[in-house]
This record gives C-alpha cells, sequence and structure tokens, in this order.
C-alpha cells in the first residue's frame, strides 16, 4: 500500500499557497503515490469564491506537520502473557538484548512491564521456599524451568500451596520437614520418594 503523502503551503494561507498545494497534488498524482492537497489555517473570502467558482473542494484542515510518533519506523515490541515462566522471560530479554519486556492479557493489552533487574533480584532472592506459592505457576513453567520431564500427572493435579523441601535427609527424618502440597526434591530414592507422598507431598522432582 503506497505512503500517503501531504502536501501544503504555509501557515494562514493565501490563495497562492492553497492553490498551489492543489495543483501540486494533482500533477504528483498522475505520476506516483497518492498526494494529498492539506491546509494549516483557515480560508480567507478571497481562496473560498476562487474554490467555489473552480467547484474544487478545499484542502482538508490540518493542525499541524510535526513528526510524531506513529510516523517512526517503529520496531514490533515483543511481549508475552503474565502466564510465562521467570526462565523464560529471562531468554526473551537475552535474546531480543532488550531491559524492558511488556507483558500483555489475553487481548494483548499492556498490564504491565518487567524488567532485567526485576529478573535478577528474583533469581537471586533464594531465601523464599514459598515463591512457587506466591507466583501460582504452573506445572509447564515449572518443568520448563528446570528442563524436566513429567513421568506421571497433570496440571489439573498440581497444588502449589506448599512450600519447596529439598530432602537429604533419611525417612524416619522427614516427617517434621514435609507438609500437605509441598513441592519435594529428591534423589533417586525409592523410599524416600514414597514417604514423601505419604506425608502429602504433591510434587516429587527427582534429580540424579
Amino acid at each position: 500500500m503506497a505512503e500517503t503523502v501531504y502536501i501544503t503551503g504555509h501557515k494562514n494561507p493565501d490563495s497562492d499557497s492553497i492553490c498551489s498545494s492543489i495543483a501540486y497534488a494533482e500533477f504528483k498524482n498522475k505520476f506516483e503515490n497518492k498526494y494529498i492537497p492539506v491546509r494549516q489555517g483557515k480560508l480567507n473570502q478571497e481562496t473560498e469564491f476562487i474554490l467555489k467558482y473552480f467547484n474544487v473542494p478545499a484542502p482538508e484542515y490540518i493542525e499541524t506537520v510535526k513528526t510524531q510518533v506513529s510516523d517512526l519506523n517503529i520496531d514490533k515490541a515483543v511481549h508475552v502473557s503474565k502466564d510465562v515462566s521467570i526462565k523464560t522471560a529471562w531468554m526473551i530479554i537475552k535474546k531480543y538484548k532488550i531491559k524492558t519486556l511488556p507483558i500483555v492479557d489475553k487481548n494483548e493489552r499492556l498490564i504491565g512491564i518487567v524488567t532485567l533487574s526485576d529478573i535478577t533480584k528474583k533469581y537471586m532472592d533464594t531465601n523464599e521456599n514459598n515463591m512457587i506459592a506466591k507466583s501460582n505457576t504452573t506445572l509447564k513453567n515449572i518443568i520448563e524451568t528446570i528442563n524436566g520431564n513429567l513421568v506421571f500427572g497433570c496440571e489439573q493435579m498440581l497444588n502449589t500451596s506448599g512450600k519447596v523441601v529439598i530432602t537429604a535427609m533419611s525417612t524416619e527424618n522427614l516427617g517434621p520437614f514435609i507438609s500437605k502440597n509441598d513441592i519435594v526434591i529428591t534423589g533417586d530414592r525409592e523410599d524416600v520418594q514414597i514417604a514423601s507422598i505419604e506425608l502429602g507431598a504433591n510434587v516429587l522432582i527427582i534429580t540424579g
């Protein structure tokens, strides 16, 4: 689609200014893009008479010809939904070498912005063992973040209301540490896995 080009004379136009913009636009339209004559001021009586006499419509009035943001070649913004994982947001920021990432709703309306410092702070804050519960994250995000594979279960079975527990003790000592709906990280130890489930763990993350 051809770009529209507006042709105008000076502000507070006289008859010469108006007629010149009309004539030049008419001439240019015979060769290339769509040119439109415009004016930046009110028509005087003489100009109104001339246009009426020759049955020529008056140029459209525009308030300003200053460059606007819409006139720039703006890159399409990279954006994500609020449901993506922090890891995904981090990877997008790195890929596109940006410092801020717009967050949009399902209608692609802006609802916020996450910055590189926001993500860095969250990654470095390792003292929060209930971070997953607070963020109400999805099973997909958990699997994606740890580069894991789902062996059993589904999204509907996930309950992130508990805390994250790393087990490195015998099964006899698990009781005080694991509560209902906890996310338990353990090694390939069948006895610990069974004990964790019996204590109410909702998710088992098996390493090693």
